[in-house]
């Protein structure tokens, strides 16, 4: 880094992932400590990297704050992640499912498995009260023993690993991503709106959108809302449709990959002319 002009991309902030982490109150002591060390050590680490490199990405606004504040000054850059969208566009002759909620991604990591055990325990009893037809699907590698036997609840299927996700996506009638915690941007989110399903989140999920992905997405905070939320678009087709239809436009003009790259482009150009 010190003689080859060098990009350090950084991503999402590990140092504010697990700031996050210790704001929950059910860590247990061991946890607890165990994240407050890996806060530690990410700060230095973090800190040590965005001194050494002239340069360095993100792709959330919030992970671009935290950064500056371990070191103020420094050039960080914000790239939004991109979705491919010839890979994840919707699949003909593959019919919805009525009532299926899907959420995928790896499923050892603690966002992601997290989401998927809030959301059968806390919201989606709520859903069957008035929709007692509606299933749940948790798609993602390594899913945790906990989310295996979620397996076990009546109507609940945990795929582990797939070949294609993108057929599981299209017999969604939407995505579900009750996010309690993590920082960076939410794939899923992006590629679910690719392939043209609503979806609904809470403001953990929405917070790295650009404003026209943000304004695309059913928000709500609590399991009650959250629920609320799930039901209306269920009882609504149409509205399922058309928030399908512009979230994949707005893909195709915000977070194709096309676009980050041209991004990318223009920074290693500064860089080779450094």
């Amino acid at each position: 880094a010190q003689h080859v002009p060098t990009l350090l991309d950084v991503c999402d902030c590990r140092t504010l992932f697990y700031q996050r982490r210790l704001e929950r109150g059910d860590l247990s002591f061991g946890e607890r400590w165990r994240t407050k060390q890996l806060l530690k050590r990410f700060t230095q680490y973090e800190t040590d990297a965005l001194n050494t490199y002239p340069m360095s990405t993100v792709v959330s606004p919030f992970d671009k704050t935290a950064l500056q504040k371990l070191v103020p000054g420094c050039r960080v850059a914000l790239i939004p992640n991109g979705v491919d969208l010839e890979m994840f566009k919707p699949v003909a002759g593959i019919d919805e499912i009525p009532g299926n909620l899907i959420i995928f991604g790896n499923m050892d990591f603690l966002p992601n498995y997290d989401a998927a055990l809030h959301f059968a325990a806390d919201i989606l009893p709520l859903v069957r009260k008035t929709h007692p037809e509606v299933t749940f699907t948790v798609v993602g590698t390594n899913p945790s023993p906990e989310v295996k036997a979620l397996g076990q609840t009546d109507g609940v299927e945990v795929t582990g690993r797939v070949e294609d996700l993108k057929p599981y996506i299209q017999r969604a009638t939407m995505l579900v991503a009750p996010m309690r915690f993590g920082a960076g941007i939410k794939n899923k989110v992006l590629e679910a709106l690719a392939v043209e399903k609503p979806v609904v989140t809470n403001s953990t999920g929405v917070e790295a959108m650009h404003p026209q992905v943000s304004e695309l997405l059913c928000l709500a905070d609590d399991p009650t809302a959250f629920a609320k939320e799930v039901c209306d678009l269920l009882d609504d087709k149409q509205r399922r449709i058309e928030l399908g239809k512009r979230g994949r436009e707005v893909m195709a003009e915000i977070h194709s990959w096309e676009t980050a790259s041209e991004k990318y482009e223009a920074l290693f150009a500064e860089l080779a002319g450094s």
